[in-house]
Formats: structure tokens, sequence, C-alpha cells
């Protein structure tokens, strides 16, 4: 993510536009911690990514003129409170 910030600022003048899709890792199932007391360990939406909602993130990526150094995770809340 740190490079894709600063890829995108230094071409910005060039008109170049850095983004990046973060699929998630591996299909796991959600698995309670005991060491996670003070908020929820289990955040992730139920189910696997479909090839599809990956390609809807590159796709709006490439359609979205205006928008530059982003990181989209399409890993159904993998990365959300990490």
């Amino acid at each position: 993510m740190a490079a894709t910030k600063s890829l995108a600022i230094e071409y910005a003048k060039l008109g170049i536009r850095v983004n990046a899709v973060a699929p998630a890792s591996s299909r796991r199932r959600c698995i309670p911690s005991k060491h996670m007391r003070s908020s929820p360990s289990c955040t992730r939406l139920a189910g696997w990514a479909r090839l599809s909602e990956i390609v809807d993130a590159i796709l709006y990526l490439e359609s979205a003129g205006f928008v530059t150094g982003e990181t989209i995770h399409v890993d159904g809340g993998q990365s959300a409170g990490h």
C-alpha cells in the first residue's frame, strides 16, 4: 500500500494513476481468537470472493479517472480492523 501511494504521488504530475487491488490471500474460515477480548475477531463476510468481484474492483479503478493512490481490498473484510 505504501508503494502504491508513493508511486501515485510521484507520477501524478505526468497524469499516470497508480492503484492496487488486494484480494484475500487465502480462503479461511473465520476462527474466533481467545486473545481478542475487546473487539470481535470474526469480522469477515461469510463465503469466498468470486472472480467477478475482483474484476469489478479492477474495472472500477479503470473507470475512475480521478482516483489514484488507492488500494481496494476485496477480502470480505479480512483486513478490516486488523
